[in-house]
């Protein structure tokens, strides 16, 4: 019977050897410190943090790392990480005020060979890394803490006068202006000060003024440019019609001329309009190019401002030429 009992020891002992490997004869470990994704936080405020892993074990790995803060679990991150190479995990954390002592460990370590079942890893030793850090709080979101802010809800009282005065540190409150002496200010000074309002003053009202009038002149700019470009697309519009009824009077024209040789027709004569536009077809086919031309400019406002910027310029060149010939 003892005989058995020591096959069926031996077997186990194999077996647990062969499927089972030791945390010493890993060098699996944390590198660096862990370390944040910003690099100043406060109380409350989302942040994540970073925990980069090493693995020069020799093979493949996988397994949990799990995040703790004060010894309370705040999250974990499966892992693979290939050999001889490094990964970096994280955590999303909320951190309230005061000392927090972070722990990152692994667990669930499983060796992983080629086309062989996952091997688990029994650690005699957790690998983990530590970091304690002190969170402060900013009570009037100014970016400093309170433990260095001289005035914590920023009420231009300072933490000691509050102190003094028996009033919260935390609670915004009004200033009360006490005991000031009023400035007393010499005559020039006096001047000085009015002159510089009345300068602010007129200043301001000027740019009130120009505001007001660029504004309506841009209002007035616009409603007499939409005006302008339906007068021209109407307009253009008749001119189109009549060209296409000119061709087709021409056509008809040709075709009585040849299928009648003795009937003499009259060429030129149009019976929709009376002026020299609608004599000759091509000037109203100028004219309709012309307009499509301008309506196309005022629906293009760089262009609009372009094409007015050339009219003046050209005005500038004629009125500056007539001037340099009365001169001689």
């Amino acid at each position: 019977m003892k005989k058995y009992k020591f096959i069926v020891l031996n077997i186990l002992f194999l077996f647990f050897a062969f499927n089972i490997a030791s945390a010493e004869s890993l060098e699996i470990s944390f590198v660096d410190k862990l370390r944040y994704s910003q690099d100043s936080f406060f109380a409350g405020e989302d942040i994540r943090v970073y925990a980069t892993l090493q693995n020069n074990s020799g093979f493949d790995l996988q397994g949990i790392i799990y995040f703790d803060d004060n010894e309370k679990f705040i999250g974990d991150f499966n892992f693979f990480i290939a050999d001889g190479r490094n990964i970096e995990t994280w955590v999303d954390w909320r951190p309230s005020e005061g000392e927090h002592n972070l722990l990152v460990k692994i667990s669930n370590l499983k060796k992983l060979e080629i086309a062989k079942v996952p091997k688990e890893v029994v650690l005699d030793e957790e690998i983990i890394t530590t970091k304690k850090i002190d969170i402060d709080i900013d009570t009037d979101k100014d970016g400093i803490g309170n433990k260095e802010d001289l005035d914590d809800d920023n009420d231009n009282i300072s933490d000691k006068k509050e102190i003094e005065q028996g009033t919260n540190t935390l609670v915004f409150n009004e200033v009360v202006v006490e005991n000031i002496e009023p400035k007393t200010e010499t005559k020039a000074n006096l001047n000085d000060s009015i002159e510089t309002e009345t300068k602010k003053i007129i200043t301001g009202d000027i740019m009130e003024d120009l505001k007001s009038i660029t504004e309506a002149t841009l209002e007035k700019s616009k409603d007499l440019t939409g005006t302008t470009k339906n007068f021209l697309e109407k307009h253009k519009e008749t001119i189109d019609e009549e060209i296409d009824k000119d061709k087709k009077i021409e056509l008809a024209q040709k075709e009585l001329q040849e299928s009648s040789e003795n009937l003499e027709v009259k060429e030129g004569v149009n019976l929709y309009t009376a002026n020299i536009l609608d004599a000759v077809p091509s000037v109203k086919e100028m004219y309709s190019f012309i307009l499509g031309i301008l309506i196309y400019i005022l629906n293009t406002w760089w262009l609009l401002l372009a094409t007015i910027g050339l009219i003046f310029w050209l005005l500038y060149k004629y009125f500056r030429h007539r001037m340099m010939l009365r001169r001689f």
